[in-house]
């Protein structure tokens, strides 16, 4: 069979036609996967690594805001510290909800139980720095007590005139452990300020000081 050059043309005009149709059908469907990725990304995966990538920076606020409560006490950084732990908590569940795959599945718990531990430590440390605070105030108050105590009985003693032989050895002596408990205080505050070992120890040196001085008044002949 003889084709004629119209029938060549014809056919391959239907070829080019036929291979260009094909490859626009290739490209559609290459753009089909393309959208449906960009969809996936848009829709799952994105929101995923945000969560995962909010999550870290929670957990770094709340190391932070831990070290600030700390350091100064302030309640701001406290109330900094709940408020990451809650948005925390939240991506956590966007994450899980949202992961596709068991091992992003496993991640996603051993997280949870990381930052449990995590956060526990978190909390103790507020929670001991908040006892130690309480502590501190109840050994200041408890110090003026004594001080005023002091300061009372030494007016008392002072006043008795001549008939307390040992008035003046009481008085000297009631001055030097009033002394001793004001170093005491100062230490204690400066311990609590920056734990340093060396304030510890001069407190402690003090409080053996006060006790000395103590034990040397009960000497005296008393009322």
């Amino acid at each position: 069979m003889r084709f004629t050059v119209t029938t060549k043309i014809v056919v391959s005009i239907c070829t080019i036609f036929l291979v260009g149709l094909l490859a626009m059908t290739l490209i559609y469907r290459g753009l089909d996967l393309v959208m449906a990725n960009l969809h996936k990304l848009a829709s799952i995966e994105e929101p995923l690594n945000a969560s995962a990538y909010e999550m870290e920076i929670n957990i770094n606020g709340i190391g932070f805001q831990v070290l600030k409560y700390l350091t100064t006490g302030k309640e701001y950084y406290r109330s900094q510290v709940i408020h990451d732990n809650n948005d925390f908590n939240g991506f956590h569940r966007r994450y899980m909800a949202l992961v596709k795959t068991e091992d992003k599945r496993q991640l996603g718990e051993k997280i949870r139980g990381l930052y449990t531990l995590f956060w526990g430590l978190a909390e103790r440390l507020m929670h001991r720095r908040d006892e130690r605070e309480r502590l501190f105030e109840t050994v200041t108050h408890r110090l003026e007590e004594i001080d005023r105590m002091l300061e009372a009985h030494q007016q008392q003693v002072a006043t008795r005139g001549r008939r307390d032989r040992d008035r003046f050895t009481k008085v000297l002596t009631l001055s030097s452990m009033e002394a001793e408990i004001a170093e005491v205080g100062f230490w204690a505050a400066n311990y609590q300020r920056r734990h340093d070992p060396e304030d510890k120890e001069l407190l402690f040196t003090k409080l053996g000081d006060v006790k000395g001085q103590l034990a040397k008044y009960a000497t005296l002949r008393q009322t």
